[in-house]
């Protein structure tokens, strides 16, 4: 479900990098050919490199994202000596998951901090 959300949110922003692009792209063209169609197809390319750009830069955003689950997933404790808040949050999620009648894992081992001084 995290992944689905990820890719959502960065092909969004990869749109509107582009539309930005394209709107940008378009004026220059309009100002320096003089000619609406001519400045249309330069602003068509202009939102296809920009979606494409950014597009292709947020896939490690959405790696780094990736690489946080999985490595928390696997050990817990070693994020909660390189990032204390994010462990809390991380953990706080999980028991909020664990607890509800929704969620959908049980995580074998899983241990509660609260209250621990990790």
């Amino acid at each position: 479900r995290v992944h689905g959300i990820i890719e959502g949110v960065i092909v969004f922003a990869s749109f509107m990098s582009g539309a930005m692009n394209g709107v940008i792209w378009f004026g220059v063209g309009i100002t320096s050919l003089n000619n609406i169609s001519d400045a249309v197809g330069v602003g068509f390319v202009g939102f296809f490199t920009g979606f494409a750009l950014t597009l292709t830069t947020m896939t490690t955003v959405e790696s780094c994202v990736a690489t946080l689950y999985v490595c928390f997933a696997e050990q817990p404790e070693i994020l909660s000596h390189t990032d204390r808040d994010f462990y809390a949050v991380m953990t706080n999620a999980l028991a909020i998951r664990q607890q509800s009648p929704l969620g959908g894992f049980v995580t074998p081992g899983y241990q509660s901090y609260e209250g621990q001084a990790p």
